[in-house]
């Protein structure tokens, strides 16, 4: 078995444009569902991970507190407390969290789509999970969440060739065709400076580059 060599899976190369991003997000509110049109464009404006938005259920075993709990399970995510005042969203992706522990910085104000989304949220109803399903009063379970993922693929138009996470690939595709330097889309994606720096000035430059990034898809898009 030592000498056995398998096949690398081939990269995915399915995106959905902006267009594609609107509809869906509609779709998600016509049946019900607005904070899973706030997820989906967070994962698209923010080219973040959907567990890293939506938020995980874990064993109680996970080290991590939480003050959600439910069936046998607790809730791991991010929560409005993590977006400050000035609408900046600061958050550990999990697969940073044991190993460079690189924040992903998100300015919600420099994303059309998600402050469209966030117009939608009553001031009121900002606390606890950022992605809340609504009609439970719980965050969304992953099977429940891909689950009204093809509900909405399906209602779009949209082949089943596209899946949910690939809307963080469609965010990096988008940024890169409007001229975004390679630097500030790795900045954008949580990926470890090499230089070394401090975590306050690489913090601000993070901040920077996604302004950049969002002001250049914002002028490629189709109503521009």
């Amino acid at each position: 078995m030592s000498a056995t060599r398998f096949e690398a899976p081939k990269p995915r190369d399915q995106v959905l444009d902006a267009e594609q991003v609107l509809s869906i997000r509609k779709i998600a509110h016509d049946l019900g569902e607005p904070r899973a049109a706030l997820c989906y464009a967070i994962q698209f404006e923010g080219a973040i991970r959907q567990w890293d938005v939506r938020g995980q259920w874990l064993p109680l075993s996970d080290p991590r507190p939480s003050a959600i709990i439910y069936n046998g399970q607790k809730w791991i995510g991010p929560t409005w407390a993590n977006v400050d005042a000035n609408l900046i969203l600061r958050w550990t992706p999990t697969k940073t969290e044991d190993t460079s522990g690189e924040q992903i910085v998100i300015d919600f104000r420099a994303c059309p789509m998600i402050r469209e989304e966030l117009s939608r949220v009553p001031e009121q109803e900002r606390k606890g999970p950022l992605v809340l399903n609504t009609k439970t009063g719980r965050p969304y379970s992953r099977a429940g969440f891909e689950k009204l993922w093809v509900r909405v693929r399906k209602a779009a138009g949209i082949s089943s060739d596209i899946w949910n996470r690939d809307l963080r690939a469609s965010g990096t595709t988008e940024a890169r065709a409007a001229g975004a330097p390679l630097d500030d889309v790795k900045k954008l994606m949580g990926h470890t400076p090499r230089s070394e720096t401090t975590g306050k000035v690489y913090d601000r430059a993070k901040l920077e580059a996604h302004r950049r990034i969002a002001a250049a898809r914002k002028a490629i898009r189709p109503e521009n």
